[in-house]
């Protein structure tokens, strides 16, 4: 079973019933016209998932987000999903779809973090720091090339990359 939804809507779904048939989760923009609305009530999501029973949490195999998260805490819950539980040996979190390919400094834990393995919080890249850039390039890590306040052409939120632990030929 697969669900496309806003972050809070798949909070209360993760909070008040049980989906043990969910596989794929794809978590969209609460707000497009205000980018990064979602990033709150991800996070929110993210910790419940993470606390939320083995017996009782999806058994998700994917996560895909069409917007950039927020990486402490989104690395957290993918770890979380990608250790194998003793009732959920078969589907664990094998695959996080984004809207393009974050900085080498943020793929590697996120591959690292596919594998189960503990991984630091990546440091945010000089050039995410900066005012400059759109909203994609800021949150991936990467330097924007069109300098703009908006939406670039480098990432869209429709055609979303793979990544599994085997990316960069783990």
């Amino acid at each position: 079973m697969r669900l496309k939804c806003p972050s809070w809507v798949a909070s209360q779904l993760i909070k008040y019933v049980h989906t043990p048939q969910l596989r794929k989760l794809t978590i969209v923009e609460s707000d497009p016209v205000n980018p990064g609305s979602g990033r709150v009530s991800l996070a929110k999501l993210i910790i419940l998932a993470t606390v939320c029973d083995i017996d009782t949490r999806p058994p998700l195999t994917c996560i895909a987000l069409e917007f950039y998260p927020q990486w402490n805490t989104f690395l957290k819950m993918v770890t979380t999903y990608s250790r194998p539980c003793e009732n959920q040996l078969e589907t664990i979190l094998r695959t996080v779809e984004l809207p393009g390919f974050p900085h080498p400094s943020i793929l590697r834990p996120l591959i690292s973090a596919l594998r189960g393995e503990q991984v630091a919080i990546p440091p945010v890249s000089v050039d995410a720091r900066k005012d400059k850039g759109c909203y994609f390039c800021r949150l991936s890590g990467w330097k924007c090339i069109y300098l703009t306040k908006g939406y670039c052409s480098r990432y869209t939120p429709y055609n979303l990359v793979s990544i599994t632990a085997e990316t960069l030929g783990g």
